[in-house]
C-alpha cells in the first residue's frame, strides 16, 4: 500500500507547474552546441557602466518576456552625460531558435540611427535610416552570409555551456554598421566575483573580433538559470556590471 501512495505522490507532483519533475529538457542548438534553454528567463536586469576610475558613467536596463512562442527582449542604454541614448528590441523565435526581428534606435552627439530589420530564412529585409544634417534611408532586401546577429551574443551566451579552452568561430552581423565581423569566443577561465546582487561563481568568456565590433570579456554565472553578470570592454576600459534583477 505504501508503494502505491508513493507512486501517486510522484505522479501528482509531476503535473504541478514549476515542479522540477515537469521541467523536461528542451532540445535547442546554438552555435553548433546544445544549450540550456531554461537560462532564458522573464526578468528585468539593471546594469551600471563604470569607467577606468570606477566612476559610474551610464546604465542599461534589459528585460525579456515570452509571448506567443517568441522571446522578446528590450533594452535601454544611456550614458549619464547624454552622449549616447539607445533603445532596442529583439524577437527570438523559440521554435527555430533564431532572432527574426530587431529594432534599434540610437542617438549620439553626431547622428541618429533608426534600424528595423526582419529575417526570414536567409533573407534580411527592412530599413536603415541615418540622420546627420539630413536623413538618408536605405532599403534592405538581400541575403547576408552571417551566423548570428551581434545582439544574439548578449541574449543567448548564458545558455551555452563551454569547457576550458573551447573556441567557437562565427560571422556576426553588426546592425548599426550593417557590417559582418569575423569573430570568436573562447573560454578563458573560471572566477568568483562579488556584485551588488551577490557573489557569483562565473565562467569568463572572451569575445574577440576583427575590429568591426567591440571585443568583450564576459562573466556568466555557472548556477542555473545562468545570467550575464559583468562585461568589460578593453578599448574604452568600460565595465558593465549587474546591480539589480527582478524576476517575473
Amino acid at each position: 500500500m505504501k508503494y502505491i501512495i508513493l507512486l501517486l505522490i510522484i505522479i501528482l507532483f509531476s503535473f504541478i507547474p514549476g515542479c522540477d519533475q515537469a521541467r523536461k529538457p528542451i532540445e535547442k542548438e546554438w552555435l553548433g552546441r546544445m544549450i540550456d534553454f531554461y537560462s532564458i528567463e522573464e526578468d528585468t536586469r539593471v546594469y551600471y557602466m563604470y569607467d577606468s576610475t570606477n566612476t559610474k558613467v551610464g546604465s542599461m536596463i534589459y528585460g525579456g518576456v515570452f509571448e506567443a512562442g517568441k522571446y522578446i527582449a528590450r533594452d535601454t542604454s544611456q550614458f549619464d552625460n547624454g552622449s549616447v541614448y539607445e533603445t532596442a528590441e529583439f524577437v527570438l523565435d523559440t521554435t527555430e531558435f533564431v532572432i527574426n526581428e530587431l529594432k534599434i534606435d540610437m542617438i549620439t552627439n553626431q547622428l541618429t540611427l533608426d534600424i528595423d530589420l526582419t529575417l526570414r530564412e536567409d533573407l534580411l529585409s527592412g530599413t536603415y535610416s541615418i540622420t546627420r544634417d539630413s536623413t538618408r534611408t536605405f532599403v534592405i532586401d538581400t541575403t547576408f552570409n552571417f551566423t548570428l546577429f551581434r545582439s544574439e551574443l548578449y541574449m543567448l551566451l548564458q545558455t551555452l555551456r563551454l569547457n576550458m579552452g573551447d573556441t567557437l568561430e562565427f560571422k556576426a552581423l553588426v546592425p548599426t554598421s550593417m557590417s559582418i565581423s569575423n569573430s570568436m569566443i573562447f573560454y578563458e577561465r573560471r572566477e568568483t566575483i562579488v556584485t551588488p546582487v551577490g557573489r557569483f561563481d562565473c565562467d569568463v568568456i572572451w569575445l574577440k573580433s576583427d575590429g568591426l565590433m567591440p571585443e568583450n570579456i564576459i562573466w556568466i554565472s555557472r548556477e542555473t538559470p545562468r545570467k550575464l553578470i559583468k562585461f568589460y570592454v578593453p578599448g574604452p576600459e568600460l565595465s558593465i556590471e549587474l546591480v539589480s534583477i527582478n524576476s517575473s
